[in-house]
């Protein structure tokens, strides 16, 4: 809440004469000036019980979004000000409101960006708008009093910021990602202590001029001073001395939230006893109601928090493409509120001043209601400025993602070099290390993690994933189950909860972190794929037709939430398979490979339901399709390679039964699966047979299954041939 005031003097409530206060003395302390004293404490508490992840989700839901409704009803209730700056209130949204659902739509972070510097703006300018309104109605403090309380609150606010390693590594995370270059040297050091200096020199600028003022008798406002005492001792805690940084944004916000809603009731009620001309929701919401006044002020709560369950509802929603839309409304109401408390609050404008009980200059001159050509002028050319700034991050972060020469692991390592304190760039790294499967790398990350704050629950997790997938999975289990200790709400978490379950036979439990996943995140496509093969396999061990249609759900599901889920159309065909439907399943394999044409078990599933269909030869090539593509994935050591290489073995001794004895194909794919199952007797018997195949006449051929056979002698794993020229016998 930004305001700006000329020479003003106070007038009092009732009949006390000149207040210094805006609701009085105990009311202000409570509500304006030392919220801190009774946030800290309930925060602490309340972290003690929970996660800070936990509360910080629920006060961004019902406080940091919900606290825009009163802004919004003061810029369309109050008809006064609407006719003022209807071009402002009609335009700026209708621009706003697709250039943020662009952003998002896309998954660009440029737009994030703006939100979280313009944010960290907000809190500091309505601590000076608080800052001016106690001087307004102390006498007011001049311009040069004016510009130091801006000074001191750009100041310290911005130093916050600088000494917080998380802070910097979140606006460096998110520049990266919108296009500035990763191999920038960025001197922090320098850009920390230079800013730090001017700070201490304008602080001790104005403690000066307080001292003057107060050597010449000049009134000082006691209240303005701990304001800002407070404001600055709490931002600096909650964001550079707090170790739990995700709980002292949370008590910063609840803070900022108590002052706006305050603030705006007070000024609401004023303004309908007045006469003002507001709008009817308003007249009702903050009439005097004498002693139903609690009743009212709990409306205006639950309006409020009404407002903001709409952070709630988003994670609800189990569309990607629809859930990145309702980030785009959340994005523009943010930006909507911070822009309009630009200027419907400045207490400049004599309607504003009369609103907050602050009376006009002893000569009794009032700045005129209408914005000047110039500010009008200034106001618009900003608005430029910032769609300027909007439509450059939308290019440089659109040539990033197009050239795609800097990828999320650069970035990672970029910030990390810069902000190596930074506890949220650290588990980042180990994030997008995991992604890239280098596992050591990405445990080494989260250890550096733990030892700066051992308190950080996502530390574990990815220390915990990154454990089970290099092979450490006991280790990587006791992670994951210390993370869930510390904040069991996290659908990843869960999510590889139940993975690790899977590894150990524990299905149950396994479920229960896959259903536990869901409700926190339901838009997860992989939540139901992995619920739907459990159904499945339990559908297929019992003979449970209701499992197998139970599983079918759960894979329609997840392609619902991926089009692109080759394993989930997959694993559909299966279901359909397994309820006789050969048709359908075949049409979900082919489908399938039509996505991922690399796949295993997509080929087997067309081989067996091919057969089911009575086409014994199309069945046998889809088959030993399935076995090659199995043969290229042990060669490349991705998954588990010692399964899948049984599972070779396993498909080619059933394609050498469905084949015709002349056809050398099955035999030399089971050498090979022998080979990389490291059976070499039974490699070189494969191979042999193949060779003694009636067909196997083609010279290429016998030379290839000669060779093979002098690699399988000496141990050796032959190269594969090209499919093409393997896979065609069999019928």
């Amino acid at each position: 809440m930004a305001t700006e005031t000329t020479s003003v003097q106070s007038t009092g409530v009732g009949t006390g004469g000149p207040s210094r206060w805006i609701l009085g003395p105990w009311r202000d302390l409570l509500l304006f000036v030392a919220t801190p004293l009774v946030v800290l404490p309930l925060g602490l508490l309340t972290a003690s019980q929970t996660s800070g992840e936990r509360i910080l989700f629920w006060v961004v839901a019902f406080g940091a979004l919900g606290h825009h409704l009163p802004g919004l009803l003061r810029a369309y209730g109050d008809r006064e000000l609407f006719r003022r700056f209807r071009w402002r209130f009609v335009v700026v949204p209708l621009v706003l409101l697709p250039v943020c659902g662009l952003f998002f739509v896309d998954q660009l972070v440029g737009m994030k960006l703006i939100v979280l510097a313009w944010g960290i703006w907000h809190f500091l300018m309505q601590t000076y708008g608080f800052a001016r309104i106690y001087d307004a109605k102390s006498g007011g403090g001049g311009r040069a009093s004016r510009w130091l309380d801006w000074g001191m609150c750009v100041g310290w606010f911005g130093a916050a910021v600088l000494h917080s390693p998380r802070r910097v590594g979140e606006f460096l995370g998110m520049a990266y990602q919108a296009g500035l270059p990763v191999d920038w040297s960025l001197p922090l050091e320098s850009i920390r202590f230079g800013w730090t200096a001017v700070t201490l020199v304008i602080t001790a600028a104005a403690l000066g001029q307080l001292v003057w003022r107060g050597l010449s008798g000049q009134t000082v406002s006691g209240g303005k001073m701990l304001l800002l005492v407070m404001s600055f001792t709490f931002f600096w805690y909650c964001n550079v001395t707090l170790t739990n940084l995700v709980l002292g944004i949370a008590m910063f916000e609840v803070f900022h939230d108590i002052q706006y809603l305050s603030i705006v009731w007070s000024f609401n009620r004023r303004r309908v006893e007045s006469g003002a001309g507001v709008g009817a929701l308003t007249r009702f919401l903050f009439r005097n109601s004498g002693s139903l006044v609690g009743l009212w002020i709990g409306l205006y709560v639950g309006l409020v928090l009404a407002y903001g369950s709409l952070s709630v509802v988003v994670d609800r929603v189990s569309s990607e493409q629809w859930r990145n839309l309702l980030y785009g409304i959340i994005a523009t109401s943010n930006l909507l509120h911070f822009y309009y408390d630009g200027f419907i609050w400045k207490v400049r404008e004599a309607p504003t001043r009369r609103s907050l009980g602050v009376e006009d200059g002893p000569d009794g001159s009032t700045a005129p209601v209408q914005m000047g050509a110039t500010f009008a002028w200034r106001h618009w050319l900003a608005l430029a400025g910032l769609a300027g700034l909007a439509g450059a991050l939308f290019v440089t972060e659109g040539r990033r993602v197009r050239r795609g020469q800097v990828g999320d692991l650069e970035m990672a390592r970029a910030v990390v070099a810069h902000v190596p304190g930074s506890v949220a760039a650290r588990n980042e790294l180990a994030r997008t290390l995991i992604n890239a499967n280098r596992f050591s790398e990405a445990m080494a990350q989260a250890d550096t993690a733990i030892r700066l704050e051992p308190d950080v629950y996502k530390s574990y997790v990815y220390r915990g994933v990154a454990g089970i997938e290099s092979g450490r999975h006991e280790q990587g289990l006791t992670d994951l189950l210390a993370a869930e200790r510390r904040h069991s709400g996290d659908a990843y978490l869960q999510y590889h909860l139940a993975m690790a379950k899977l590894e150990l036979g524990r299905m149950d439990e396994a479920v229960e972190h896959l259903e536990a996943s869901r409700t926190i995140r339901p838009g997860n496509p992989d939540v139901h794929y992995n619920l739907g093969v459990l159904r499945l396999q339990q559908g297929m061990r019992r003979s449970d037709r209701k499992a197998l249609v139970d599983a079918g759900e759960h894979f329609r599901m997840a392609i619902e939430r991926d089009r692109s889920h080759a394993h989930a159309v997959c694993m559909l065909g299966e279901v359909e398979r397994q309820l006789g439907r050969t048709g359908p399943a075949i049409e979900m394999f082919r489908r399938s490979l039509s996505l991922d044409g690399s796949s295993p078990e997509a080929h087997h599933g067309l081989s067996l339901a091919l057969r089911e269909a009575g086409e014994f030869g199309e069945a046998n090539r889809a088959l030993a399709v399935a076995v090659y593509h199995a043969l290229v994935e042990v060669r490349a050591g991705a998954g588990l390679s010692v399964q899948r290489a049984e599972q070779a073995v396993d498909w080619s001794e059933e394609l050498v039964e469905r084949s015709e004895r002349s056809d050398p194909t099955g035999r030399e794919l089971l050498g090979l699966a022998h080979a990389a199952a490291g059976n070499w007797p039974q490699a070189v018997s494969s191979v042999e047979r193949a060779l003694g195949a009636a067909d196997a006449i083609r010279p290429d051929l016998r030379r290839r299954l000669a060779s093979q056979r002098r690699n399988y002698q000496q141990r050796r794993q032959p190269g594969l041939p090209e499919m093409s020229g393997l896979v065609g016998g069999g019928r």
